[in-house]
Formats: C-alpha cells, sequence, structure tokens
C-alpha cells in the first residue's frame, strides 16, 4: 500500500506540490467536476432542488439530470472540503483514486494468482494506465477502481460456496462504479457478460440454481441501490419532450488510431524515436487517444496469456472486445481512416450502452483490465520460471522491482499538466454583496464556461451560460432569444448591425444581470480589441484577469461627453484612420455619441471637410445611429456611428479639416457647436493643367462626348517605343476609361505590342479629371523583339466594365479608323 502510494505521487508530479492551488488537468470538464461539488454543497446549505439549478443558465436555470455527476467524486470532496478546503481536497480525492484503482486491480489479481507480486504489478499497471492519465481532465471517467473489485465478487459468486455473500460485495461495487460514473457500468457490464459467456462455455459445471438465484440478487440488490438517483432520469427520459437529446454525437469521430497503442505520448521518453510518422507528429493526436500500451506490459502480457491456461480465454477476449470497441467503425491507421473496411463496432453503435459512451476511444479504459490481469499474469509466469530455475529469492525479489521501475519509467508522463485556480480579487468583493443577480462572461459559449463556473465557487452569483451536459433546449431560451447575445455566440464578435449600445445592454440589466465581464487570459487580442471599440466606456474594475463593464452605463460615473455638440449630447470618442488625403481616398470614421439628457429631436451627422478659408468642400451626411433615431435616445445613451465617405478627386489642392456637425435633415441647418476631428489634412494631388503645351503631332481627334486627343510626341530609345499621348477632357466624366495603344504587324494584323492602362499607370483615372483639363500619359512599349519593317500603331479608349470602345467621331483626314481604333500613321517604323 505504501509503494502504491509513493507512485501515485511520484506518477502525478508536481500534483502534490501545487495541492491548494492547482487542479489537475487542463481545464474545461475537469473544472465542471470541481464545481459539481461546490454546488452540491449550495443545495446542502440553503435547499431547492437537486436536480436543478439557476446558478448557470441565468435567467432560466438547468435541469443536472443528465449532468455528469459523481455522487462518489462529490461525497468525497464534501467530507474532505471542511478540512483541507476546496481546492486541496479535490486533488485529495483525485489521488485517492488512483490509489485505490491500484488497490482493486491488486485485489482481483491476488485471488487470481495467489501471487503478491504478479498483483502488485497489476495494481501498477491498472493504477497508470496511460490512457488513465490521458483523461486526467476527466476524474469521473478514470475512477474504474470499483469495477476490478466488482469483477472479483462477481467471479467469486459464480466459482466460491459463499456465494450470497459475495453477490452482495459485488452488488455493492457495481452500484459504486454507477455512483462514480453511469458510463462506467457499461464497461463493467460488458466485463460480466463475456465472463458469463466463457463460465457457460468452460465452467458449465459450476451453474446451479444457487449461482443464478446470486446473480439475480445481485441484480435486483443494484438497481435498487442505484434507483434514488437513475429513477429521477428514466422518468424525465420517458416524459421529455425531446427524449432524443439523451445522446450527444461527437463532431469529430473520436476513435483510436492503430498507432496510438505503440507510439508513446509527446512527452515520453521515446517519443523521438517516432518522429517522422505522420500520427506522432500531429498536432490533433490528443483526438485519437493516448492508448499507449508499454513495450514492458505488452511483453508481459503476451506471456501471461501464454501461461495461464483456460482462464485466459476470458481475458483475451475481454481485450478483444474491448479494442474493437475502442478503434470503431473503420479503422484509423497513421491518422487516415479506411471506411472501405467495416469493423464489428458498427455493428453495434445504435446499441443504447454504446451510443452513450459517445466515444469510442473511452473503451480504452476497459481495455486497462484485461491487460492489467495479462500483466499480472505474466510477472507470475516469469517468477515462477525463476523459482523452478532455483535461483535465489534476492534475484526474483530484484527482477520484480526491475519490472516494476521499467513500467513505471515507461508509463511515466511527466509533469502532468495541472491548471492554476488563480483568479481575480474582484469575485471576492462580489461574494461580500448580499443582492442576488447573475454575470455575463465573455468570451461567450460552452469551451469556457467551466472556467467562468470555477470562479462563480468563489462569488456565488448566477451566471448567463454554463456547461452542462446534454442540457435541455429550455435552458438556452435567453441566448437564443436575444439576437445580440445570439450573434456574441456564434461570432464571438459584437454585431456590428446593432450599433445601439445602452440599448442592447439594457437587456441584460433588465434581466438582473449588471456586470458584463471581458475575462483576459481566455480572449483573443482582436476579440478583446472588437469589444472594447464597442463598448466605448471604461471598466468599473480591471486587473491582469478580469475587466468589468457594467450594463448600465451613466453619463458623468462611466463615461464623460469629452466634447459637447448641444444640451445633453455629445461625443465620447472619435477614432479616424486617416491622416492624409488624396484624390478618392476612403474617410472612416468612428463615432462614439454619449447623452447625459434625453433627445428629442432627429438630427443627422454631417462630416465635412473644410477649407483654410472656412469654406465647406465636401461633406457628407449619416443616421447617427443607423438603427436608433435619436429622438429614441434617453439619458445616458451610448451609441456607435461608423461613418464613410470617398475624397471628391476634383477638390482642390491645401491643407483641410474634417469636422462633424449636427444637421437637420429638414433644412440642412446645422445645430450646436461642430467638433473638430482632424486637421492639416493635406490633399496630394498635381496640379491641373489647361493650357495646350507644344507637341510634335497635333490630332484633334474626338473619342466619343467626352475625351478629345489633341496629339502626341513620340521617341525611341534603346529597345523602347515611348508615346506621349495629350488627352483633354470634354467634360467631368463620372466612368473611368482606359487607353490602349497597340502596334500592329502591318502584313498579319496580329498585335505586337501592347499597353492597356488607366492613364498614368493607374494612377491618375479619367473619372477624376476636371473638364477642359489636359492630361499627359505616357506609354512605353518594348519592342526590342520585332524584326525590323514597317508596324502601324493605333489608340484607342473602352470602358472596362462593359469592354465597350469609344467611337473615334472627329478625326484628321490622313488617318484611318477601324474597329473604334485610330491609326496613328506618322509613328516611326522600325
Amino acid at each position: 500500500m505504501a509503494l502504491f502510494a509513493a507512485a501515485t505521487v511520484a506518477l502525478t508530479w508536481p500534483v502534490i506540490a501545487q495541492m491548494t492551488s492547482h487542479l489537475p488537468g487542463r481545464g474545461d470538464d475537469l473544472l465542471v467536476h470541481y464545481w459539481n461539488g461546490w454546488r452540491t454543497k449550495q443545495f446542502l446549505q440553503h435547499g431547492g432542488e437537486l436536480f436543478f439549478t439557476d446558478l448557470v443558465y441565468h435567467p432560466s436555470g438547468v435541469s443536472l439530470l443528465y449532468a455528469n455527476l459523481s455522487w462518489m467524486n462529490i461525497a468525497m470532496w464534501l467530507v474532505l472540503e471542511p478540512i483541507l478546503g476546496g481546492i486541496a481536497a479535490f486533488n485529495t480525492f483525485y489521488l485517492l483514486n488512483l490509489f485505490l484503482c491500484a488497490v482493486g486491480m491488486y485485489l482481483l489479481v491476488r485471488y487470481l494468482t495467489d501471487w503478491r507480486g504478479a498483483a502488485f504489478v497489476a495494481g501498477m499497471v491498472h493504477a497508470f494506465w496511460p490512457y488513465r492519465l490521458f483523461e486526467i481532465g476527466h476524474p469521473n471517467l478514470v475512477t474504474t477502481q470499483w469495477v476490478p473489485l466488482f469483477l472479483l465478487f462477481f467471479i467469486r459468486t459464480i466459482r466460491e460456496e459463499r456465494k450470497w455473500r459475495d453477490a452482495i460485495l459485488a452488488a455493492v461495487f457495481f452500484t459504486l462504479t454507477g455512483y462514480a460514473r453511469w458510463q462506467l457500468l457499461v464497461l463493467a457490464a460488458i466485463a460480466a457478460a463475456v465472463y458469463v459467456v466463457y463460465s457457460l462455455w468452460f465452467e458449465r459445471d459450476r451453474w446451479r440454481g444457487n449461482v443464478i438465484q446470486a446473480i439475480v440478487l445481485m441484480a435486483f440488490l443494484s438497481t435498487a441501490m442505484m434507483a434514488p438517483a437513475t429513477y429521477p432520469i428514466v422518468l424525465d427520459q420517458l416524459t421529455r419532450t425531446h427524449p432524443e437529446d439523451l445522446f450527444v454525437e461527437s463532431i469529430i469521430p473520436k476513435q483510436t488510431d492503430f498507432l496510438a497503442y505503440v507510439i508513446p505520448p509527446h512527452n515520453h521518453l521515446l517519443e523521438g524515436l517516432f518522429r517522422g510518422t505522420e500520427y506522432a507528429d500531429a498536432w490533433d493526436r490528443a483526438w485519437y487517444s493516448n492508448a499507449y500500451l508499454g513495450y514492458v506490459v505488452i511483453i508481459l502480457a503476451a506471456l501471461g496469456i501464454g501461461k495461464t491456461g483456460r482462464m485466459a480465454w476470458f481475458w483475451a477476449a475481454l481485450a478483444l472486445v474491448s479494442w474493437l470497441l475502442a478503434i470503431g467503425p473503420a479503422p484509423r491507421i497513421n491518422k487516415h481512416v479506411y471506411t472501405n473496411i467495416p469493423l464489428p463496432y458498427l455493428l453495434v453503435e445504435d446499441f443504447l450502452p454504446i451510443r452513450i459512451m459517445r466515444e469510442p476511444r473511452r473503451f480504452n479504459m476497459l481495455l486497462a483490465i484485461p491487460f492489467s490481469v495479462a500483466a499480472g499474469y505474466g510477472t507470475q509466469a516469469l517468477l515462477e520460471r525463476m523459482r523452478k530455475a532455483n535461483l535465489s529469492r534476492l534475484l526474483s525479489r530484484a527482477v520484480l522491482v526491475g519490472i516494476v521501475l521499467l513500467i513505471l519509467v515507461d508509463y511515466a508522463q511527466l509533469p502532468v499538466r495541472t491548471f492554476d485556480t488563480a483568479m481575480s480579487s474582484f469575485y471576492n468583493t462580489l461574494a461580500e454583496s448580499p443582492d442576488r443577480f447573475a454575470l455575463l462572461n465573455l468570451p461567450t459559449g460552452r469551451s469556457r464556461s467551466p472556467y467562468y463556473m470555477l470562479c462563480q465557487t468563489v462569488h456565488g452569483k448566477p451566471i448567463v451560460e454554463g456547461s452542462v451536459a446534454r442540457p435541455p433546449r429550455e435552458a438556452k431560451v435567453f441566448v437564443e432569444d436575444n439576437p445580440f447575445l445570439r450573434y456574441l455566440r456564434d461570432h464571438r464578435m459584437m454585431n456590428p448591425e446593432t450599433p445601439d449600445v445602452s440599448r442592447q445592454l439594457t437587456v441584460l440589466a433588465d434581466a438582473d444581470i449588471p456586470y458584463l465581464i471581458i475575462n483576459e487570459l481566455w480572449a483573443f487580442p482582436w476579440e478583446k480589441r472588437n469589444w472594447r471599440s464597442y463598448i466605448t466606456y471604461e471598466p468599473l474594475y480591471s486587473d491582469r484577469f478580469i475587466s468589468v463593464y457594467r450594463t448600465d452605463p451613466e453619463a458623468g460615473r462611466d463615461f464623460q461627453l469629452e466634447q459637447e455638440m448641444r444640451e445633453g449630447l455629445g461625443v465620447t470618442e472619435i477614432i479616424s484612420s486617416t491622416a492624409s488625403i488624396g484624390p478618392n481616398t476612403l474617410m472612416e470614421t468612428s463615432v462614439m455619441w454619449g447623452t447625459s439628457q434625453a433627445q428629442s429631436e432627429d438630427l443627422s451627422a454631417e462630416l465635412a471637410l473644410v477649407d483654410e478659408a472656412g469654406q465647406t468642400r465636401q461633406s457628407a451626411s449619416f443616421p447617427p445611429v443607423s438603427n436608433w433615431p435619436m429622438s429614441q435616445w434617453p439619458a445616458n445613451a451610448l451609441g456607435r456611428g461608423d461613418f464613410a465617405f470617398r475624397v471628391d478627386p476634383r477638390l482642390p489642392r491645401g491643407t483641410y479639416k474634417l469636422s462633424l456637425s449636427l444637421v437637420s435633415p429638414d433644412t440642412g441647418e446645422r445645430v450646436g457647436d461642430a467638433v473638430t476631428i482632424r486637421e492639416g489634412l493635406k490633399m496630394k494631388m498635381p496640379p491641373r493643367v489647361f493650357e495646350r503645351p507644344d507637341m510634335e503631332v497635333s490630332l484633334d481627334a474626338q473619342f466619343g462626348d467626352v475625351l478629345r486627343l489633341l496629339g502626341f510626341d513620340a521617341s525611341t530609345e534603346g529597345e523602347t517605343l515611348t508615346i506621349d499621348l495629350h488627352w483633354q477632357a470634354a467634360r467631368r466624366m463620372d466612368e473611368s476609361f482606359k487607353i490602349f495603344v497597340h502596334v500592329y504587324d502591318t502584313e498579319t494584323g496580329e498585335i505586337v505590342a501592347q499597353k492597356d492602362t488607366v492613364p498614368r499607370d493607374w494612377t491618375y483615372p479619367t473619372s477624376w479629371w476636371e473638364a477642359g483639363e489636359i492630361v499627359l500619359d505616357e506609354a512605353r512599349l518594348d519592342v526590342g523583339a520585332l524584326a525590323p519593317g514597317p508596324y502601324r500603331l493605333a489608340v484607342g479608349v473602352y470602358d472596362p466594365e462593359t469592354g465597350v470602345r469609344l467611337p473615334v467621331e472627329a478625326y484628321p483626314p490622313n488617318l484611318t479608323v477601324d474597329d473604334r481604333r485610330l491609326f496613328l500613321m506618322g509613328g516611326p517604323a522600325r
């Protein structure tokens, strides 16, 4: 027993060193199981309903009938918590469960072999089975210590004379298995069923009337002892509206990869030997189970099965059944699933007990039992061989010690992962408040809720969400019926379609949710930026764990009107993304509005570019908050307006300021004081040219009613032909036309060089031109690959959206036009 205890401490390091500060595992369901004990204590102290709570899924509450309640673990926690404190009590019963797993298997194998050494090895294998340590975060799944004891007395009921006593003890341990976790009853029942088949085949002479009577007694006692907990579940399942909700299908098919049995976990001494295999290198290999068997155990089990006699058939059959269930409906080998090879799991996957288990990989917990027993048999066979060889007892003991050490080293996954339970001191402040109210935590969603439930064990206030297995649909109505919360849950971001901030938060305040809490360590930076940019006001409290915001913000307390634009109305913050402007620059501005008094008039928000002379050169109007008319804003309203407009490309050069004003939509008159958002915005625009320049060839060709080609210059330098086109805008244009310059082979008519662009290499679209403006557009063509000879050069204009060319309506008589192309005959030839 002392060695079992020492091994438990060693192979769970550093749990013993963090007894009061950390929990074993990575969080998630682990924290829910801790909460289960705390919540049961609340029920015992304050009354209420055992299988219902309104501490989670506020305000509707939730049924706990189908929750993963490990009543054995809860009972141990309730006993230890007053003495040790909550965290230390949880760690103590976790270590105790592993210790009892060793003891339970020891007693079973001691009965089967009558060898203490063999039983000791089997206990070590069973307690520190790698899959058990892998499932460290599911304390109710790994508490299988009662299953070996159930098997022990079930086997004794059939084999031994004191059947009534053994049947009663078998019933007790079967019941304890159920109270540890209902799903574990499936594992115990499978083991018992396989043994019954074995016994009827090989031990049929033992099956007399008293055996059947003893088994019936065992079944009756088990049912009676579990009835207080199972009767409400069965009754609810028979009467509930959606009984199919009992079955929760895993999103990921968590079957066991074949390589999981032979490739050790990530932090194993031999891990490096397997690098390069797809499964070993996969970041998500945990989904497909760290079901490592251990090479020492495989050797011992093979030796034990081969030397055990008829009883080997039972343990081999149980191992085979467990393995076939654990690998799932199709073989998964090195991360690849071969669906064309059906496995026996397909025959039973819709069977109620199998569906309740949810994940095939969980049957690896059952596999621990036959492997542990087989390892014990193997140890017995090895030590028996040494005894027959007349080797000294000291050597035999040294071999036994060596076997145990090799198993422990092979199974060690150190350090085991632990979860730091440190949290904000703000929760202690909340706990002192006698008022009952709820909290909304961000980020939302089931995956983060276990941590919020851990925090609840300190502050004691209800929370909006929770993590409960198979929650009924009614529990989620509050979130489902609230578009603001539903979007937040589904997208982890604030809904941009609901910029009426305080009006959305009022729904929470009215539901007795006074605080919204951003959990700093559980959210991505981009999520926190999004939430804070929406909320806009300062938190009530902030530390490294959380930031707390009221859901009923008030002017003067939670936010200030930094610039008041009219009485009781102003801006709390303005964010402008633009530090400089140019033609067609997108001006984006976010305005956070606030009120200290109710508003009765609908006004528009106007953004304006004002020149140095104070003249408004460009303006754009918007609703201040897109889904909330200003006349409906009460006192202490907060809303967000996101505005954007493009700078008029024809805006004169100069320096501007961006201002925000309130405007009457009926009269267009400004109301109240304007706010300067940004000053010193310089319009970066090349000077416009309206005087006709000198050019080599004058054309005065007309393209549609919008463009005139005044002429061109042509030159060559090396292998580059440069055509300078002088265009003039006949009028302002809304379209951005593209200009092409093509060089054609005179004989074939094929294009041999070309350039199709928006003027000035995409930098000066025609939609920016003023009427009468003259624009020089340079086209550089690479003609180095052309053979010497005559070529023709053509110019044209087309709309890139439709591909339609502008017609050439006027041109010099010495030029030709074909297919809306103007051929320039005077161009140089190579």
